[in-house]
């Protein structure tokens, strides 16, 4: 039996302005990617320097020009498409650029796409405030993602399930595939800028809280809030997002 590919597609933009661990999600997924393609919105703050200093051929940077849409929650998901779409591989790993594929998964995403064709629903852990908490399940960001599906399959950014049925007719329960989610644990002036781009881009404004929040250095977990405890974790981290962490301040 011939074996499937794997290829990897990633949207990103100002990845070192918006302080994304971009480096460590592209070195995450090479060990069991044939193909890495990075949807890059031109940036000027040295992201493009840095994706070229990895040196490995299974990467692919293309151009993706658009500017950030006002109140628009599909942008997100076209661009992450616009990567998926020039792959040659055939199956897709979506990441987005601040997250890490635990190395615990690798096996188990290639033993799972190899025979009939399949869609994989992940586990994403949300880390909030430290690396030993994270987002309540059900709120703000999506806990159970599907994030590995055959390359011709539209897949969305955050959500479980994609549009049309063809996915979701193929979906399996893959969640012991364990996505690292570290964007909350970013430096907090690049974590403000980036959520008042966002905020703006989804609804058209952002929380006016931001702006006060930021120029008094107030951490972002007194700004943004959930109606639910945030839960605790109780793993391991992947390895190679152990020197970020570190970089940013936290305790392994």
């Amino acid at each position: 039996m011939e074996m499937k590919t794997l290829g990897c597609s990633i949207a990103l933009w100002n990845g070192v302005k918006h302080d994304f661990c971009f480096e460590e999600c592209i070195r995450s997924v090479l060990p069991i990617c044939q193909e890495v393609v990075v949807a890059l919105i031109p940036s000027s703050d040295g992201t493009l320097e840095r994706l070229l200093a990895i040196e490995d051929p299974k990467i692919k940077i293309v151009e993706y020009d658009s500017d950030i849409p006002k109140a628009d929650g599909l942008w997100v998901m076209n661009w992450t498409n616009f990567a998926r779409e020039r792959l040659a591989t055939d199956y897709n790993l979506q990441m987005d650029a601040d997250e890490v594929l635990h190395e615990d998964s690798y096996q188990k995403i290639l033993d799972r796409i190899q025979g009939k064709e399949v869609s994989l629903l992940c586990q994403r852990w949300n880390f909030w405030n430290d690396p030993w908490h994270m987002i309540p399940f059900g709120h703000c960001c999506g806990h159970e993602v599907l994030r590995v599906a055959p390359t011709r399959m539209w897949l969305p950014a955050d959500v479980p399930l994609p549009q049309g049925q063809d996915a979701m007719n193929l979906q399996i329960d893959a969640r012991d595939v364990h996505i690292f989610h570290y964007g909350f644990l970013r430096h907090p002036e690049a974590f403000f800028e980036k959520e008042r781009i966002l905020q703006t881009a989804f609804t058209g404004g952002y929380d006016p809280k931001l702006d006060p929040a930021s120029k008094e250095g107030k951490a972002w977990t007194n700004v943004i809030t959930h109606p639910a405890p945030v839960e605790q974790f109780h793993g391991r981290h992947p390895e190679i997002a152990r020197k970020w962490l570190i970089e940013r301040g936290y305790t392994l």
